[in-house]
């Protein structure tokens, strides 16, 4: 296995079993690494890990990936030659409502190349009276 499908399968993970954008999830992460990261919320070695750490086990991120290719899905990451690296300049964002980061990856279906995709788009976003 090469060191980016490591380091997808450790993404996968970290996607399904934690809460997007969790500030200490995404402090440690971005101090870590992603493989790391897994290894050491795995071992326990990561205090206050221990729900975390069980829903990592129960997940098996390359039956996910198997899962998600037959359904047309993919995960796209940096360091993919797709990712957009607009993306990353939300590393810099303060925390806002203990969310914080860039994504850990991004699931798209469809032929599109995510980062030509990415070049032309604008998004509004906004909610009324919306929660954390």
């Amino acid at each position: 296995m090469t060191p980016l499908e490591d380091e997808r399968e450790a993404r996968v993970l970290l996607n399904m079993a934690g809460e997007p954008g969790h500030a200490r999830l995404a402090h440690l992460f971005s101090e870590l690494g992603p493989t790391e990261l897994v290894a050491d919320l795995r071992s326990g070695r990561e205090e206050g890990g221990g729900e975390l750490a069980h829903r990592l086990n129960a997940i098996d991120p390359q039956a996910t990936l198997r899962v998600a290719a037959r359904a047309g899905l993919r995960f796209v990451i940096p360091g993919d030659e797709e990712w957009p690296t607009s993306l990353d300049e939300l590393q810099l964002a303060p925390s806002i409502h203990d969310r914080a980061g860039p994504p850990l990856g991004v699931w798209l279906r469809g032929p599109g190349h995510f980062r030509e995709i990415c070049e032309g788009a604008v998004a509004v976003v906004g909610s009324r009276s919306a929660t954390t």
